[in-house]
């Protein structure tokens, strides 16, 4: 691991975002809301992307920092998701391989 990899724990072609949604954007995803009270964070090489595909377009705003999203408008706070927990399950509710990916 290169020094910068040990410092951020993610790799040099990794960068993170933060993710907001509007008021009539909500999602559901292997039993937990996504919603307009709550910020996800993604680290990926694409992190809009693994966004997009995850939720479509249904969302609001990309951060690229966390000083950039005024906490104090999210009351659930900040939701960190891996690219590979967005991959499992479906958004129509049902829960196929959610409980592995909740671990």
């Amino acid at each position: 691991m290169t020094e910068p990899e040990q410092e951020t724990g993610q790799s040099s072609t990794e960068r993170t975002s933060y993710f907001t949604f509007g008021f009539q954007h909500a999602h559901a995803h292997c039993g937990f809301t996504y919603d307009k009270d709550i910020v996800v964070e993604i680290t990926a090489a694409e992190p809009r992307a693994v966004m997009v595909q995850a939720f479509g377009t249904a969302w609001c705003w990309e951060y690229h920092s966390l000083d950039e999203v005024h906490l104090e408008h999210y009351p659930r706070g900040v939701k960190v998701v891996t690219p590979q927990f967005l991959a499992r399950g479906r958004e129509d509710g049902t829960k196929r391989n959610c409980r592995r990916a909740a671990r």
